[in-house]
């Protein structure tokens, strides 16, 4: 399966997010978004480190969502 991630006005999400970008795309609530972003790195998202803040390939991110589907569908 390939996923096509969006934003919610429709339009493409950047090719490098920001935790709330990440957070958006993979539509966790904003109060949620750091603690839950923090349980996917341990759980293997990965992220780059860039002028102090963490962000997030998009391709790391929709990569990251196909593996947990195939490793732990529900």
């Amino acid at each position: 399966m390939t996923l096509t991630p969006h934003m919610p006005d429709g339009k493409p999400p950047p090719a490098v997010m920001t935790p709330e970008d990440a957070a958006t795309v993979l539509r966790l609530k904003a109060k949620d978004a750091r603690s839950a972003l923090r349980t996917l790195r341990k759980k293997g998202l990965k992220g780059i480190m860039l002028s102090g803040r963490i962000l997030f390939p998009l391709d790391e991110v929709v990569a990251f969502v196909e593996r947990e589907l195939e490793t732990n569908p529900r």
